[in-house]
Parts: structure tokens; C-alpha cells; sequence
């Protein structure tokens, strides 16, 4: 209800200023009875994944909510639109930014937004073929970590829309903070990537795009060759240079140090690798074919709190030392310079005057995430570059709190494993003399229990029967 206020009361404002502004912003601290009654979740057999709006695992603040993508290993799709269309050529600058935070270590997801186009047909359901004009976002799988920032532009050739990623917009973070993104459109044809509120990257439409928006006049001839003769290295080695006499390639770069002196904690007999002791030879190995199996080494975890371990071999750098002598470099006589194939008019190129992005009716969440507790809040679109940075500076707040908190985190469990390291190195280097003492102890205390004891009551031969405590007849008389 909050921010379907907020949004009428835009739509006047933009039907008054001729479309001067316009500012969406969702935040999620309405809870999730909002989230579910104004944004369409898909489900179906693909789309498995749950939405749910809350408070960060830790170091969050009170009433801080946001949207958790919370079904590891599953396809996620929620589909929000907009009361009013944001066509971007209308405007100065188009601003997309909204903070992303991993409360898991991530090991492969995607967190990136895409904002619906209105200049195509809306799919019955929202998913990944549902027409977008941006895409933008963090994108980590693997080897991949990098934004992506994706606009689909329609050809006036073909008429056919073509997708337009960005080359480069840099890399997103994967720790356990929150993390501003942001991507400035300019009506230039130029734009500007922003992390945490700081400009990072800036290219320009007509170069930092593959395919570019706008294709260049000329280009390359493909059937240009370089000549076999053309010399294009610019510095050889001299031939006529001779290696000084002085010059000794044996010397070593690092010597022994005498002067050296070795740490008190440093452990002599412990080394640096051991062993793998959780190793086990595998069920398929067989010791005829493969040889006799041994495990893998690791790092000694004896060696983490320490200043070193093994032999104590300090060194410093040889003064004498100089390496292998190699010839100085000279210009290359035979140098032409770079070689350039000569430039032909692009077949394929085209003059287009229209924006790189089409009009956007909404905003969707379409990625698959491996772990859960992936962080969405602070969805900012709008062409006001004074809220963006205000927005951007509470974020940086909210981040340096998370910050002081893991910082602190950090401190106790580094004190904690110094703690169990020392007392660790205690019980390793007096554990022969403990074993004295104990079993020392134990032999005493055994002998005293034995030496104390009382003795167990003796047994006669015979015992009086009750009978015969019983005086006779006659005796009685």
C-alpha cells in the first residue's frame, strides 16, 4: 500500500513536469504480506524457488527488511510492473541501483535485475523469455564474477531485437557485506558503473558493447593480410655485446644469514607439511598397478599461530648476486612499425538515431542460485542523481555496521584459536613430564587404597547349631 502511494503520486507529478522526473523505489520494509500482493512469483516445474521478505542472519538492523532468495539450487522468477512506462530517451540520465548482500558464501548464482520492455508484448507468464530492455547486476558462477549489463536494441535493418553486453563493467564482491550496485545511462551514449556509491567504470556506447549499438563506418578488410617481410618488432637484442668477465652466473640470489635470530616459538620439529590425516586411499586403487598409495600433504596446522616450523635456515639477499647476463636492447633496424589491415565500409552498418534502450514497463528477478540466503533490498530506478547518492551514503552506513561486526567476529575467534594453539604447545612440549607426574600419582594412590583396605572376617570350621545351644532333658529336671 506504502508503495503503490508513493507511485500515484509520481505518476501526477510526471503528468504535470511533461515526464521531467520520475523515481521508483522499493525497499521491502512493509513486509511480505506487501511483497506477495503487488509482485507475480512464478511457479511452475522450472521455477521452484521461494521469495521471502526479512531481516539479515546477522549484524542487521531492527525493521531492516529485505527480499531473500531462499531455495538453494533452484530458479528463482518474480515479476513486479510499474503503474507507468519509463521510456529512457525521455531523460537526462537513467539510474538503476539496489544493494546485494551474500549471507552465504557464494559459489554460483546470479543476483542481477531485469527491467521489462514495453515496446513488445508482455509473456503470459514471466520468465526467461520474457522481453527485457536492461539487464544489470551481479553474476558469480565459477570462474565467473563480473557485472552484467545487457541492453536489447532493435535493429532498423532487420527489426530484429539484438542483445548488447557490455565488454567490461567490472567485478562484484563475494563476501558476507552489503554491496551497492549502479549503472548511470547519459542520453550521450555514454554510461557509468558505480559500486558502493563510487564510480568505477565509464565507457560509451558506441565502443564498449559486442556488438556495438551503433556499428563504425569502416572496419577491418578481413582479406588483408600482413606481409611476410614486415618487421613489427621494435627492439633486438645487440649482437655485438659480450658478457663481462666479472659477471658470475653461479652465485646464489639468497645466502645464509648468521646474524639471524630465531623466534622462541618457532617449532623446530614440527613440519611445515605433514600427511593428510582425513586422506584414505581410494576404493578403486589398486597397489600392483598404481604403486602403494600415500596421502596427500597438507599445511600443518601446528604452523598457524607460530612464527615458523621445520629447520631454522634464515637467508638474505646475495650482494653479489647479479643472475644470467643477457644482451642490453637496441632498436631494431629492420623496424616498420605496427601493421594495420587496410579499412573497407562496413557492410552492416547503419545510422540510427534512436535510444539504445527501449521504453521499460517493469522489473523482474530471474536467476538460478546454488545457496540460499541471497539479499535483494534498496531497488532504486529513477532519474534523480541526488537521491541515488543519498541512498548511497545510508548504504555505505548500513555496510561499515556490518563491517565492525565481522571485524569483531574476526578478533574473538583469532583470540580464541591463539588461546587453543598455546595451550596446545604447552601440553606437546610438557607432555612427557605431565605423563611422570600423573602416572606417579596414580601408583601412589593405588598403593594407598590397597595399604588401607580392611581386612575381610575370617571363617571358623565350625559353627553351634541353634540345636545345640539347647540344654537336654535330663538336665532340665
Amino acid at each position: 500500500e506504502k508503495l503503490m502511494r508513493g507511485w500515484s503520486a509520481l505518476v501526477v507529478l510526471c503528468l504535470v513536469h511533461l515526464v521531467v522526473s520520475f523515481q521508483v523505489f522499493i525497499d521491502f520494509d512493509d513486509g511480505q504480506k506487501v511483497f506477495d500482493a503487488n509482485w507475480n512469483v512464478t511457479k511452475n516445474e522450472k521455477y521452484t524457488g521461494s521469495f521471502q521478505v526479512e531481516e539479515a542472519r546477522e549484524a542487521s538492523v531492527d525493521g531492516d527488511l529485505g527480499l531473500v532468495l531462499g531455495t538453494p539450487g533452484a530458479y528463482h522468477a518474480a515479476y513486479l510492473d510499474f503503474p507507468f512506462v519509463v521510456d529512457p530517451a525521455d531523460h537526462e540520465v537513467i539510474i538503476i541501483q539496489y544493494e546485494v548482500r551474500f549471507q552465504e558464501r557464494i559459489h554460483c548464482g546470479g543476483s542481477y535485475l531485469k527491467f521489462i520492455s514495453a515496446l513488445e508484448p508482455m509473456t503470459k507468464v514471466f520468465d526467461n523469455t520474457t522481453p527485457y530492455s536492461i539487464l544489470f547486476g551481479p553474476d558469480n558462477c565459477g570462474d565467473i564474477n563480473k557485472i552484467q549489463f545487457i541492453g536489447r536494441h532493435k535493429n532498423p535493418v532487420t527489426n530484429q531485437m539484438v542483445e548488447h553486453p557490455a565488454k567490461n563493467c567490472g567485478i562484484s564482491f563475494r563476501d558476507l557485506l552489503t554491496h551497492l550496485y549502479g549503472i548511470y545511462i547519459y542520453s550521450n551514449r555514454t554510461y557509468a558503473y558505480y559500486f558502493d556509491g563510487q564510480e568505477v567504470v565509464r565507457g560509451s556506447m558506441y565502443t564498449e558493447f559486442d556488438p556495438p549499438f551503433y556499428p563504425p563506418k569502416m572496419i577491418d578488410d578481413p582479406t588483408d593480410v600482413k606481409p611476410l617481410d614486415w618487421v613489427d618488432t621494435i627492439s633486438i637484442r645487440d649482437p655485438n655485446a659480450v658478457k663481462p668477465d666479472d659477471w658470475d652466473e653461479t652465485l646464489p640470489e639468497f645466502i645464509p644469514d648468521p646474524d639471524a635470530i630465531k623466534p622462541d616459538d618457532w617449532l623446530d620439529d614440527e613440519p611445515k607439511f605433514i600427511p593428510d590425516p582425513k586422506a584414505s586411499k581410494p576404493a578403486e586403487w589398486d597397489d600392483e598397478l598404481d604403486g602403494e598409495w600415500e596421502p596427500p600433504f597438507v599445511y600443518n596446522s601446528a604452523c598457524d599461530h607460530v612464527s615458523g616450523c621445520g629447520p631454522w635456515l634464515p637467508t638474505k639477499p646475495n650482494p653479489d648476486y647479479k643472475g644470467v647476463w643477457y644482451a642490453p636492447l637496441i632498436p631494431n633496424p629492420l623496424y616498420k612499425g605496427p601493421w594495420t589491415p587496410r579499412q573497407i565500409p562496413n557492410p552492416d552498418y547503419y545510422e540510427d538515431d534512436q535510444h539504445p534502450f527501449p521504453p521499460i514497463r517493469g522489473l523482474g528477478i530471474e536467476v538460478l542460485t546454488m545457496q540460499g540466503g541471497m539479499m535483494i533490498d534498496n531497488i532504486l530506478f529513477t532519474n534523480d542523481t541526488n537521491t541515488a547518492r543519498h541512498i548511497a551514503v545510508m548504504s555505505n552506513i548500513k555496510k561499515k555496521h556490518q563491517t565492525e561486526f565481522y571485524e569483531a567476529k574476526e578478533l574473538a575467534q583469532k583470540e580464541w584459536d591463539e588461546k587453543v594453539a598455546r595451550y596446545g604447545r604447552f601440553i606437546q612440549k610438557y607432555a612427557p613430564y605431565i605423563a611422570v607426574v600423573l602416572g606417579t600419582l596414580l601408583g601412589i594412590f593405588v598403593g594407598v587404597i590397597f595399604c588401607t583396605s580392611p581386612p575381610s572376617p575370617k571363617k571358623t570350621a565350625t559353627t553351634e547349631t541353634k540345636d545345640d545351644q539347647q540344654p537336654n532333658e535330663s538336665e532340665t529336671k
